[in-house]
Formats: structure tokens, sequence, C-alpha cells
């Protein structure tokens, strides 16, 4: 995956209970423990900015006691559980014009949210 990115409507949230929620959606939605503090920075990174080489460059500078491997596990887990959308890959929705691209926003944005293909590209939905 070329650049991470949660998808929108997947921020992370901390539980009462000091678990770490995704999303808020029933049937969508997950909920993963955060006994050692580095899972919530590692989602904050996930924003569609950075390749997931410099996630794991910046996950390694803030929390070195972190191997790579149990990083790159949890992305993988991210993934497959259809959180994740690369950022860098262009969505089918190139070829219209601005003005259909704007009009068609919203349920882009919708379909994106319940989406639970694993890694979709952004713009993108499994649901047609």
């Amino acid at each position: 995956m070329g650049n991470p990115r949660l998808r929108t409507e997947r921020q992370p949230s901390t539980r009462p209970d000091g678990r770490l929620q995704i999303g808020s959606l029933p049937g969508i939605a997950s909920t993963l423990p955060d006994p050692d503090g580095w899972r919530l920075p590692l989602l904050r990174l996930l924003d569609g900015t950075r390749t997931t080489a410099d996630v794991l460059s910046a996950m390694q500078t803030t929390h070195p006691d972190i191997p790579s491997a149990r990083i790159g596990r949890l992305l993988t887990d991210l993934i497959r559980a259809g959180h994740l959308q690369d950022a860098a890959t262009a969505g089918p929705h190139t070829d219209l014009e601005p003005g259909a691209v704007q009009r068609r926003r919203r349920t882009a944005e919708y379909l994106d949210m319940v989406d639970q293909k694993a890694g979709a590209p952004a713009g993108t939905s499994s649901a047609s």
C-alpha cells in the first residue's frame, strides 16, 4: 500500500476502558488494546500523506522499542479489516468533469464509509 490512510469515518478514539475504537458504525467499528501506548500514535500517522516506509520510520523514531515487524502486522490487520485505503491510488472517477465529481462526492464518501473491501483505493467502492 503506497500511502495508507484511515478511512474518513474510521478515525480513532479512546474508550473509557482505555481501548481504541476505530470507526463508530456497528459491524464495521473495531476496538483494540493499547497498553503500550504506541497504537494511537500509529493510527494518527495514517493520514495518507506518508508512505508505509515513512510511517514505519516515524514509529521507529518515536517508539524504538516496538519492532517494525509488530507495527507491520498491525498495518496488515488494518488493511484486512478494511480500515485503510491507499491515498496514493487515484479512484476510477478521474475521467469525470470536476462538476460531476463534486455532485457525486457525498455518495462516494458514503460508499467509502461502509465499504469493507480491504485496501480499496480512495474514491472507490466494492459496492457497485
